[in-house]
């Protein structure tokens, strides 16, 4: 996580000194920016909202599981081949107009949307001549 602004002169501080200290800390983010270099990474933004050691029950169940368990866990080393998108990215209408093609597939009359566009073909441009 990378620390801009305000974050690094106050949180960014408690942080370090909680590290030092020998704590690890449980530290809740909300609107930041997501980039990827190799593997995933956040980063701060101006309007970031950064919490430390919430009361929030979920960050003390996080926090006993860490402090019983989850030190001594293996650690999953990220790589882009793990973490990389592999899905296609596609708008809702191309989808939607793709599944009307299957549907329409063998019928006799399309929907207009689905014809192919004869424009061309009915209005070709036209060819003038000037006398001199």
């Amino acid at each position: 996580m990378t620390l801009w602004g305000n974050f690094c002169n106050v949180d960014g501080q408690k942080i370090q000194t909680m590290l030092d200290s020998g704590q690890f800390p449980i530290l809740i983010v909300k609107s930041v920016r997501v980039h990827e270099y190799n593997g995933k990474s956040i980063g701060t933004i101006s309007s970031s909202q950064l919490v430390i050691e919430s009361d929030f029950p979920e960050a003390h169940k996080l926090k006993e599981w860490f402090n019983g368990v989850g030190r001594n866990a293996p650690t999953v080393p990220m790589s882009r081949e793990s973490v990389s998108r592999t899905d296609k990215k596609t708008v809702i209408s191309q989808t939607q107009k793709a599944a009307l093609r299957e549907a329409y597939k063998n019928k006799k009359y399309l929907p207009l949307d689905l014809q192919r566009e004869k424009k061309k073909k009915y209005f070709p441009l036209r060819k003038y001549a000037i006398k001199a």
